[in-house]
């Protein structure tokens, strides 16, 4: 990966910034230490950044946030489940190459092995952030269960799905150890919330998902400290008048954010825009679920040691299961704005703002803010990715 060390004091000025709040004309962005130290327009740029600084000129693009997805499972060819260090850092290298600075690393628990080999590589890794040569930062493990519910287990194999027990949380919790940032539990399997209590008293984020649950229990798990839903509509109960379910709840909801993959397959274009309608931006987390197959050509692929085939940009087993996506947050992005109208700036922060709240970091990252971290990303007209920063060091330009 081709990474410019630009430790010293840098100055990005270009066409504008992409913010929640507003386009701002004439951007520049100071960057020192890794840190975004301003941000605004450059007639507002203090003079004493300008003293002994490194000057880029980005004219003709868009300055954003770097990506945040929060729904990863591969990408370049290669999975989680790999338990590879080499294969954890195709995908790191390949999502920074487009734009995505941070991610979560999202797989399955084997609930009938001890050994959790994935999930130690993941661990590892995580202590690379540092140095953008391995790529775009882990910003810990999603894990899809094992407390979910088998008749909406989708992708997920029956061998990853255990009972719900405060043992089996806590030895969950043992193996993931600090790295486990969010887990799916569906509402019904926890009926008590001691599981959801649990989690959350260690900062882990409890989304639903995978679930049969009723409009009444979803809530239930809502107030029991659910703040968040995997892959709003997929693997849940389907709308209906008199039984409204977990999508209802979710979406009525203001305490929970939700995941959504806006490539018109997994959820009818109809329904994304109920979902952009009922929804803030700051409350929509676009992501792309993606499996090996994102960012190749179509074809053959093997998830968890079933063969799935790559289709312009889904992925499906061949029984016509989907399993996620082959696609990377830049492409869903351009759908969100292209085939939905959704405007830059809130496709944007449903990419950047929304992922960074849901996850507890908007301190330290989702926007263009003095103090956070410099993960900057350039976007030309078509919101192609032409520039990317990690951490204070250019590795696209």
């Amino acid at each position: 990966m081709d990474t410019k060390n630009t430790r010293t004091r840098t100055l990005l000025y270009a066409q504008e910034l992409v913010t929640p709040q507003a386009t701002i004309p004439h951007g520049c962005v100071a960057v020192e230490g890794g840190r975004i130290i301003f941000a605004g327009n450059a007639r507002t740029l203090p003079s004493r950044f300008s003293s002994d600084a490194a000057v880029l000129r980005l004219p003709h693009l868009s300055l954003a946030p770097g990506y945040i997805d929060v729904h990863v499972q591969g990408a370049g060819g290669c999975d989680i489940l790999d338990a590879c260090p080499e294969s954890l850092t195709t995908i790191r290298r390949l999502l920074l190459k487009r734009g995505v600075t941070s991610f979560v690393a999202t797989t399955v628990f084997f609930a009938r092995k001890h050994a959790q080999p994935h999930l130690d590589v993941v661990k590892n890794a995580m202590g690379l952030y540092t140095d953008s040569s391995y790529g775009a930062e882990i910003l810990g493990i999603h894990l899809e269960g094992p407390f979910i519910n088998p008749l909406k287990k989708g992708m997920i194999k029956t061998c990853n799905i255990t009972a719900a027990s405060l043992a089996r949380a806590k030895a969950v919790a043992h193996v993931a150890g600090g790295a486990l940032t969010m887990i799916t539990i569906a509402p019904e399997v926890d009926s008590t919330g001691v599981l959801t209590r649990y989690f959350t008293r260690h900062n882990v984020v409890c989304s639903v998902g995978h679930t049969n649950a009723t409009y009444e229990e979803t809530l239930r798990g809502i107030r029991n400290g659910m703040t968040h839903v995997t892959h709003i509509c997929n693997a849940m109960t389907p709308l209906h008048h008199r039984a409204p379910g977990a999508v209802l709840a979710s979406l009525l909801s203001d305490k929970v954010s939700v995941q959504l993959i806006a490539d018109g397959k997994h959820l009818h274009p109809a329904f994304v825009k109920l979902v952009l309608k009922l929804k803030a931006a700051e409350q929509i987390c676009l992501i792309t679920d993606s499996v090996s197959a994102a960012g190749l050509s179509d074809g053959d692929y093997v998830y968890n040691g079933l063969k799935y085939r790559a289709h312009k940009g889904l992925a499906l087993y061949h029984d016509g299961t989907l399993i996620g996506t082959a696609m990377t947050l830049d492409a869903m992005v351009r759908r969100l704005v292209f085939d939905f109208g959704v405007s830059r700036r809130n496709a944007v922060t449903m990419a950047t703002t929304a992922p960074a709240k849901a996850l507890g970091i908007y301190r330290t990252k989702g926007s263009l803010e003095q103090g956070k971290h410099a993960d900057i990303i350039g976007l030309d007209k078509t919101l192609r990715v032409r520039f990317v920063m990690k951490s204070g060091n250019v590795i696209v330009s």
